[in-house]
């Protein structure tokens, strides 16, 4: 296809060939010391097994209160071929206590899901994946920390 016939971009793909290898600006947003993230962040982030969101259960109360969403991450971990050591499990469920809301969730594609990671803790927690020594190649160990 010609440059002429070409399509424009979606926005999601504009983000991702601006984004420097989908890097874009997200250490640099993981420490400003607020308490979201922009828009191209939050698309980046799920090309690295990271969802941002806040605590709906909660969002009715703050909003009366006058105060912000409680933001929050959710990441996704692979355990690749759904075999771990015990070490490495044991390593996994330190994290969700350390890092998220204590809970680590394993679904039925081989994944561990810690939930209510707080963006203070974000980059503890893809630090200490890192340690446990797991798959370098899916996606939370692709952010730079």
């Amino acid at each position: 296809m010609s440059e002429q016939n070409a399509k424009p971009l979606s926005g999601q793909e504009a983000i991702k060939a601006s984004s420097g290898f989908l890097k874009g600006n997200i250490a640099a947003e993981l420490a400003d010391g607020k308490p979201d993230i922009t828009d191209a962040s939050y698309e980046l982030l799920k090309f690295h097994g990271t969802y941002f969101g806040y605590d709906r259960d909660s969002a009715t109360e703050r909003k009366k209160a006058g105060l912000d969403k409680k933001y929050e991450f959710m990441v996704r971990t692979r355990i690749p071929g759904g075999r771990l050591t015990a070490d490495q499990y044991i390593a996994m469920d330190d994290i969700a206590e350390k890092y998220a809301n204590g809970t680590l969730r394993i679904t039925t594609r081989q994944v561990f899901q810690f939930h209510v990671v707080l963006k203070e803790n974000l980059k503890a927690q893809i630090r200490g994946y890192r340690q446990a020594k797991r798959n370098a190649l899916d996606g939370v160990s692709l952010i730079q920390v």
